[in-house]
């Protein structure tokens, strides 16, 4: 339902952008404007799974966007996330071992690679909203966990590392200064993937890492 949600409104954000292109290019500028930013991110757990087991983190990243017309360009984007683990979570299982107590836990840490397209178009000089679809790597590694199986025994499932495709889907507003060459971002990202962790012994751990992250980012133009 989420997902369908987010997709439905950057596909009406596309939709609007494309009827309105014509009268947009009349007011902007001939020259693309590419740039390159350095973006802080707050993230907040949204699928279930994710949410019983992961607390609000943050993280840090580069992103950018070369420009090749006026409103659209490639984009790209390199962040590292982290949420702290939640050890109030309730029915984690990892294949046939179920947790019913959790000690300590080391927090989800995951990097995402994704290139993918961005539109932006001025609406005034300054203020230009943006809109990105991005695609690409999601490394997720599993925190570490100390607790008691259903009372079997105590002990530690060791973290795992997995790969998987990623998506995300985003919309923001962009400040721009051309005197200084800077511009100031502020938006909302939402993030995907299901990495599926194993760790050994028949031990397996499939999730669905969706969150919605907001963000800002400090960015650096480069006029074509």
């Amino acid at each position: 339902m989420t997902n369908k949600l987010f997709q439905s409104f950057f596909l009406a954000a596309i939709l609007f952008f494309v009827g309105n292109s014509t009268s947009f290019g009349q007011s902007t500028p001939e020259e693309s404007v590419s740039y390159g930013a350095f973006t802080l991110y707050g993230n907040f757990p949204l699928s279930d799974e994710f949410k019983n087991q992961a607390k609000f983190g943050g993280g840090l990243g580069f992103e950018g966007a070369y420009y090749f017309h006026p409103l659209i360009g490639f984009a790209y984007s390199l962040d590292a996330q982290v949420n702290p683990y939640n050890k109030e979570a309730k029915d984690v299982s990892f294949g046939t071992i179920n947790i019913a107590g959790i000690d300590d836990a080391q927090p989800w840490v995951y990097g995402n690679l994704m290139g993918g397209i961005e539109l932006s178009y001025p609406i005034t000089p300054v203020i230009a909203p943006e809109f990105r679809a991005l695609a690409g790597l999601m490394i997720a590694r599993s925190p570490e966990i100390t607790g008691t199986a259903l009372g079997l025994f105590s002990g530690t499932q060791e973290a795992a590392v997995s790969p998987a495709f990623a998506y995300s889907l985003s919309g923001g507003l962009k400040f721009t200064n051309y005197d200084s060459g800077s511009a100031f971002r502020v938006g909302v990202r939402y993030l995907s993937a299901t990495p599926n962790f194993d760790y050994g012994n028949n031990q397996e751990q499939k999730l669905t890492m969706s969150s919605t992250q907001l963000y800002v980012s400090f960015a650096f133009l480069s006029r074509k």
